[in-house]
C-alpha cells in the first residue's frame, strides 16, 4: 500500500512512500495550501496566490504547476477535477488534519488527553513559504526609522500570499494555545506541577507578551516554591510591556506581582487571617501510593523495607501479605523497588496488575525490557503472537526471561513485581488464572544450569483476606511456604515519623498537639493509612503562615470522617442529571466477590458508558472525579483511559457508596462474569471462540431476565449480541446439513415412487436425473445462507436473523430458476456434467466461508462429491433410444428436482423465522 505524508507545521516535509518528493518551492506551497484550506482548495484562490496581477498568463502557469505537482506526488492522490487531495484514501497522512481535528472545534474533556498531547506535539513552527515567493520589504524612510525601534516591524509589500499564510498561521496558534491552556489547567488540577509548568511555558512562548500566560507561570512557579523564578517572570513581564509598548502590567497582573514581593514571615509570628500565600506541593500522598519518585518522601518503613530487600535477595518468590491500607503498594516501590533500581545486578520489570488478562499484561511487561523502544503496535502484535505460544505450549515465560537476560552481564537477576495478585481472584476466569500461576511459578523453579540460584525474582503483593483462594492451589502453597512476609500496623513512632518528617522537609510545622491527636486518632489500626495520608493532604491545602492547624483538622471531621465528609460533599455538588452517572461509575469500579471485601478494579472509560450514556456527559463527571482525586485515570499505549478509585479506603470509608454496592451487590456479584468474559472477548480481537455459547448464553439471559432493572454497558450488549449471532454454530451447521440430504432423499424416493407406479415408463429416469440435480444443488442452497450469515456481522442482531430467512427463499428461486433454464437449452449430459461440477464447487464453496469449523469439512465434501457421483449414476439409466413427448421429459425432469428444493425450504425456513423472532425478543429484553 503507497503512502503519502504531509507535514506543514513548521520546516515543511512530504514523504511518498517514505522518500522525499524533490518539490520545488512553488508546488510546496501549492501542496501546502491544498492541505490547509482542504475542501476550500479553489483554482482561482490558488492561482491569486502566486499570480495576484491580472493577465492572461496566469491560468496557463497554474495550470503548469497544478500538472508538475500532480505527476511529482502521483494523480492518484487527487480528486480528478479540482485542487483537493482525496481524503479517505488510505495511506494519507496530514499533520494539519490530526492538528486541526483535535483542537479547532472540539470541546476537550479527560478522554482526550493522550490525542490533546499528540495534537500538540505536531506543532513544529509557523507555517511558511519559500523567501523568494515572499513580497519584498518597502524602501523608505519609515523602514529606516524602524530598524532603530526594535519594536516595530518592517513592514513589507503584502498581497493574498501573505494574507494566507497569516491567516492559517493564526488558526494554528489559536488551536495550539487553547490545547496548551488546557493541558496546563488538567495537570494543575491533578498536582502534577512539572508538566503543568512545561505546557504553561510553551504557552508562554507562543507570545511573550501575553499576560495570562505570564500569570499562569508565575503562580505554578510560586505553588511549588520557586518564588525566585515567579518574581524574574514578573519582572521581565513589566519590562517588556515597558519597552516595547509603552504601558504597564493590567490591575491583575500587578496585584499578583505584589503578592509574590511581600516577605515571608516566619511560621510563628505569622497571623492567621493573613492572605494565604500559595503552599508548596504537598509532601503527602492523599489516597495514592507513593512511587519511586517519593522515596525521600516515604518514612516510617525502613526497617521493614530492608527485611524485603533481604528475602528478596535470597529467595526466589516472596510474597508480601497485609491489610488492605497496610501501605504494600508504596513500600514496594518508594521501599524496595527504589532501592533495588540503583544496584546494577537487578533488572526489574514494570509492575505487573493481573486484570482480567494476566498473561498478557505479564507478556506486556517482559516485551518493554526485551525491545524497550518498540513501537506500541508492533509491541502489541508480538504480545498477541507470544501469548498465543504460551498458550499452545509453544513458549514459557522462563524462555522469554532468558531472551532478556541474554543481553545484560551474566549475574544480571530479573526481578517481576505482581501487585495486587488479588485481581487474579477477582477479575480473571479460572483458565487464565490457572495458566498464569503455572508460567509464574515454572519462573520461581527455574535454576541456572552451572549454579543452583535462580536468574529470577518475584515479589507478589496479597491481600490478607485472600489467603484463602490461594491456599486453594497446592503448588502455589507449597512456593509461598518458603517466605511470605506479613506487613503489620505501623507503631506510633513509625507513624509520627510518617506524619511529621515530610512536613518539615517543606518547611512547615504542626501546630502543637495536632500531630498526638492525629496518632490517637488512627491508633494502631491497619487500614488507617490512606485515610491518615488523605487528612494529611486536606490539612496541608488549609495551612496558614506555614502551619497545619486544630481548626483546619476540626473542620474536616477528624481522620475517620475526613474522606466520608469530602466524598459526600463532592457527590452532593453534582447536577441532578450527573449523580445517576457518579453511582454507575463507581458500582462499576468495585469487584465484588461471594467470600471476601469487596476491592476497586480499574475499567476503561469506554467498558463504563452504557448503550443509552452520553459519552461526553460520563467523561466529564470522570473528570471531576479525577479533579476531586478520588479517582485516577490512566492512559494506556493504545490511547485508552482507564479509571480506578484511588484507594480501597473510600470503598470501606464512605457509606454512601455502600449503600450503593448493598442495593446492586447481588446483581454485580452474578453480571461480573460477563463482564470480565466481554473484556477478555475485546481484548483478543474481539475473537468468536471467547463468546458464551450454549447452557452459559442460556443463564446468562436467565439473569437478564431476573433482574430486568439491571443495564448493560455497551460491550456487554456487543459481546451478547455476537454470542447470540453465534449460537450454537457447529450444530445449526450438522442440522442444516442432515436436513439437506434427508429432505433430498425423500423426495427423491417419492418421486420416482409416484413415477413408477402411476406412470409405468421408463421416463422415470428422467425424474431421478432431476432429483439427483436437485440434491447436489442442496450444497449451494445451504452455501447461500452460509453466506448471507457471514458477511451481515456488522447489522442489527434482529436484522442479521432476518437476512437468511430472506436468503433462503432468494436462493431457493435462483436454484430453481437454474434447473428450468438448463432443462431448457441443454442437453442432458450438458446438465449431468454441469450439475455434478456445481455440487462439487458449493462443497468447496461452504468450506471456504466456514473455514474455522474444521471438523465439518469432511462431512461437507463427501457430500458435494456424493451428490455429484449420484447424479452421474442416474444419468446411466436414461436409455439413448428413448423417444416420446419433449415436453413430457422436462415436465419429469422438473418435478424430480424442484421438490428436494422444496422440502428444504419447508424445513428450513420456520427454523430461520423462529430464530429471528427469538433473536428480537432477546435484544429487547436487554434493553
Amino acid at each position: 500500500m503507497s503512502t503519502l505524508e504531509i507535514a506543514v507545521l513548521g520546516t515543511p516535509t512530504f514523504l511518498l512512500d517514505g522518500q522525499d518528493l524533490k518539490l520545488k518551492p512553488q508546488q510546496k506551497t501549492l501542496l501546502t495550501y491544498i492541505v490547509t484550506r482542504q475542501h476550500q482548495a479553489n483554482r482561482a484562490e490558488a492561482t491569486n496566490l502566486f499570480w495576484p496581477q491580472r493577465d492572461d498568463r496566469r491560468k496557463d502557469n497554474f495550470r503548469f504547476l497544478l500538472g508538475n505537482l500532480r505527476s511529482n506526488v502521483g494523480s492518484e492522490w487527487f480528486v480528478e477535477k479540482g485542487l483537493p487531495l482525496v481524503w479517505e484514501k488510505e495511506g494519507l497522512w496530514i499533520d494539519w488534519v490530526e492538528f486541526t481535528t483535535v483542537l479547532e472545534e472540539r470541546s476537550l474533556n479527560i478522554a482526550e488527553v493522550t490525542r490533546v498531547e499528540k495534537a500538540v506535539r505536531l506543532y513544529r513552527g509557523r507555517i511558511d513559504a519559500e523567501p523568494s515567493l515572499r513580497g519584498k520589504k518597502k524602501a523608505g524612510k519609515l523602514n529606516e526609522t524602524r530598524k532603530e525601534f526594535k519594536f516595530l516591524k518592517q513592514e513589507t509589500e503584502t498581497g493574498p500570499l501573505e494574507e494566507w499564510l497569516e491567516d492559517v498561521n493564526q488558526i494554528a496558534e489559536r488551536c495550539l494555545q487553547k490545547g496548551l491552556i488546557w493541558l496546563t489547567a488538567y495537570y494543575q488540577r491533578l498536582n502534577q506541577f512539572d508538566q503543568a509548568i512545561e505546557y504553561a511555558q510553551q504557552w508562554l512562548a507562543l507570545d511573550d507578551l501575553h499576560e495570562p500566560a505570564y500569570r499562569e507561570l508565575m503562580t505554578l512557579y510560586a505553588t511549588t516554591g520557586r518564588t525566585a523564578e515567579a518574581m524574574r517572570l514578573c519582572k521581565q513581564l513589566h519590562q517588556k510591556l515597558h519597552d516595547e509598548l509603552g504601558v504597564e502590567p493590567d490591575p491583575e497582573t500587578q496585584a499578583l506581582c505584589e503578592k509574590l514581593r511581600r516577605p515571608q514571615q516566619e511560621p510563628d509570628e505569622a497571623p492567621d487571617d493573613q492572605p494565604p500565600t500559595p503552599p508548596p506541593p504537598s509532601p503527602y500522598k492523599g489516597l495514592a501510593a507513593f512511587t519511586e519518585n517519593d522515596t525521600d518522601l516515604f518514612y516510617g518503613r525502613q526497617r521493614f523495607i530492608a527485611e524485603l530487600q533481604q528475602a528478596v535477595a535470597h529467595q526466589p518468590l516472596v510474597a508480601l501479605t497485609g491489610a488492605s491500607g497496610s501501605g504494600k503498594s508504596s513500600l514496594l516501590q518508594a521501599g524496595l523497588l527504589s532501592r533495588l533500581r540503583h544496584q546494577p545486578n537487578w533488572l526489574l520489570a514494570p509492575i505487573v496488575r493481573p486484570e482480567a488478562t494476566p498473561l498478557d499484561n505479564v507478556v506486556e511487561a517482559l516485551l518493554r525490557l526485551l525491545e524497550p523502544d518498540q513501537p506500541y503496535d508492533l509491541r502489541r502484535e508480538a504480545r498477541l503472537r507470544l501469548v498465543d505460544k504460551i498458550t499452545a505450549g509453544q513458549l514459557t515465560l522462563v524462555e522469554l526471561g532468558l531472551d532478556i537476560l541474554r543481553q545484560h552481564p551474566p549475574q544480571t537477576r530479573l526481578l517481576l513485581t505482581v501487585d495486587p495478585f488479588e485481581e487474579l481472584y477477582t477479575q480473571s476466569d479460572k483458565q487464565s488464572r490457572r495458566l498464569f500461576i503455572t508460567q509464574l511459578l515454572d519462573l520461581v523453579d527455574y535454576r541456572r544450569p552451572t549454579t543452583t540460584s535462580s536468574p529470577f525474582a518475584v515479589v507478589i503483593a496479597l491481600r490478607a483476606d485472600f489467603l484463602g483462594e490461594v491456599y486453594a492451589d497446592e503448588r502455589l502453597t507449597a512456593a509461598l511456604r518458603q517466605h511470605t512476609l506479613v506487613l503489620g500496623p505501623m507503631n506510633a513512632v513509625e507513624i509520627q515519623e510518617a506524619i511529621e518528617q515530610p512536613a518539615t522537609q517543606r518547611g512547615v510545622l504542626f501546630e502543637p498537639g495536632l500531630v498526638q491527636r492525629l496518632l490517637d486518632d488512627v491508633a494502631d489500626e491497619p487500614g488507617q493509612l490512606p485515610l491518615l495520608q488523605f487528612t494529611l493532604t486536606e490539612l496541608w491545602q488549609r495551612q496558614t503562615g506555614r502551619r497545619l492547624r486544630h481548626a483546619a483538622y476540626d473542620g474536616l471531621g477528624g481522620v475517620e470522617r475526613a474522606l466520608s465528609h469530602y466524598a459526600t460533599t463532592v457527590y452532593e455538588g453534582l447536577e441532578a442529571e450527573e449523580k445517576p452517572f457518579a453511582r454507575h461509575i463507581f458500582v462499576q469500579l468495585v469487584a465484588f466477590e461471594a467470600n471476601s471485601q469487596p476491592t476497586r478494579r480499574r475499567v476503561r472509560l469506554t467498558d463504563l458508558l452504557r448503550a443509552e450514556d452520553d459519552p461526553a456527559k460520563v467523561a466529564s463527571v470522570v473528570e471531576l472525579w479525577v479533579r476531586e482525586r478520588l479517582l485516577v485515570v490512566t492512559d494506556k499505549d493504545e490511547g485508552e483511559i482507564v479509571v480506578e478509585i484511588a484507594h480501597e479506603a473510600l470503598i470501606h470509608a464512605w457509606p454512601k457508596l455502600q449503600k450503593w454496592l448493598e442495593k446492586n451487590w447481588n446483581k454485580e456479584l452474578l453480571l461480573r462474569p460477563l463482564t470480565e468474559a466481554a473484556k477478555v472477548w475485546a481484548v483478543n480481537n474481539r475473537d468468536d471462540s471467547y463468546l458464551y455459547r450454549g447452557k452459559k448464553l442460556k443463564e446468562t439471559f436467565s439473569l437478564l431476565n431476573a433482574y430486568s432493572g439491571l443495564k448493560l454497558t455497551s460491550l456487554q450488549e456487543e459481546f451478547l449480541n455476537a454470542s447470540l449471532w453465534f449460537l450454537e454454530p457447529e450444530q445449526t451447521i450438522r442440522v442444516s446439513a442432515l436436513l439437506a440430504l434427508f429432505g433430498a432423499g425423500i423426495s427423491h424416493s417419492l418421486v420416482i415412487f409416484f413415477l413408477l407406479y402411476m406412470l409405468e415408463t421408463p421416463f422415470f429416469s428422467f425424474a431421478l436425473l432431476g432429483g439427483a440435480l436437485g440434491s447436489s444443488i442442496g450444497p449451494i442452497y445451504i452455501l447461500g445462507f452460509d453466506w448471507v450469515r457471514h458477511f451481515s456481522q456488522p447489522l442489527p442482531l434482529w436484522l442479521k436473523w432476518s437476512l437468511p430467512v430472506t436468503g433462503t427463499v432468494v436462493t431457493f428461486c435462483i436454484s430453481v430458476s437454474i434447473i428450468i433454464g438448463m432443462s431448457m437449452v441443454l442437453p442432458w449430459y450438458y446438465v449431468v456434467a454441469l450439475g455434478s461440477m456445481w455440487g462439487l464447487a458449493a462443497g468447496v464453496g461452504r468450506l471456504w466461508v466456514l473455514e474455522s469449523k474444521k471438523h465439518e469439512w469432511r462431512k461437507i465434501l463427501i457430500t458435494s462429491i456424493g451428490c455429484g457421483i449420484v447424479l452421474f449414476v442416474s444419468s446411466l439409466l436414461i436409455p439413448m433410444n428413448i423417444e416420446g413427448v419433449e415436453e413430457f421429459k422436462r415436465t419429469s425432469f422438473l418435478i424430480g428436482s424442484i421438490i428436494p428444493l422444496s422440502t428444504l425450504s419447508i424445513v428450513n425456513l420456520p427454523q430461520m423465522m423462529l430464530r429471528a423472532s427469538v433473536a428480537r425478543r432477546q435484544v429487547k429484553d436487554m434493553r
